[in-house]
């Protein structure tokens, strides 16, 4: 139920975020509106600690850095890992154990076929993904770390996730889990080291949950 959880959660982000790989070989595809950001969060719920999320080369690369204590029925776990998404790759590292995983990315195709749709065009795309899963602006509008951003509800009520204009998430609540950025920094995605791919990952097959355009 843990390891679920945690992974619905960030599939859930690389959806809103519209983070896959490039669409087309030799090309640069925007998918993002920023070339590059990096995100603190803190996280409480069934999962506390902190997560650093961040991309560069408009979102064709990206890398999520979780260390947080995931607490459910009575069961108390560390968790300290480091998850890269290139392309129609999810490269996750456990940072304690140096066990690493590689899964197939089940948003990839989707996007790639909705980047070509919107003439690569990444604010199209966002809100398409937004339609398909669901979210619609409730007009209420946080202040979130010296940041301006907007609710969004969907997935039958499921999560709820605050977006600037730029599409930055700043807050995110779903399934008991609540993520609230502490600082945002768009000069910056971070060190080359947090998207270093690790050596002879194992290979393993990711429930797809019903997400759009999961194969």
């Amino acid at each position: 139920m843990e390891r679920t959880t945690v992974t619905f959660t960030a599939l859930l982000v690389v959806a809103l975020c519209v983070g896959c790989g490039s669409v087309h070989a030799g090309k640069t595809t925007r998918l993002h509106p920023l070339k590059q950001y990096r995100i603190e969060y803190q996280q409480s719920g069934t999962m506390s600690g902190t997560v650093i999320q961040a991309c560069r080369n408009w979102c064709n690369e990206q890398v999520e850095i979780t260390d947080a204590t995931m607490s459910m029925m009575g069961i108390t776990q560390k968790t300290k890992t480091r998850t890269v998404t290139v392309r129609d790759k999810v490269y996750s590292v456990d940072l304690t154990t140096g066990r690493a995983t590689v899964t197939k990315n089940p948003m990839y195709e989707r996007i790639a076929q909705q980047m070509r749709e919107a003439g690569d065009d990444p604010e199209k795309v966002t809100q398409s993904w937004l339609d398909a899963m669901g979210f619609k602006s409730t007009g209420k509008t946080r202040n979130i770390a010296g940041e301006t951003c907007t609710d969004y509800t969907g997935m039958n009520g499921m999560a709820t996730s605050c977006l600037t204009k730029d599409g930055l998430m700043l807050r995110m609540e779903t399934m008991g889990l609540v993520q609230v950025a502490t600082a945002v920094n768009r000069k910056s995605g971070g060190e080359d080291a947090d998207y270093a791919l690790p050596e002879n990952p194992q290979e393993l097959q990711v429930p797809q949950f019903g997400l759009p355009g999961a194969q």
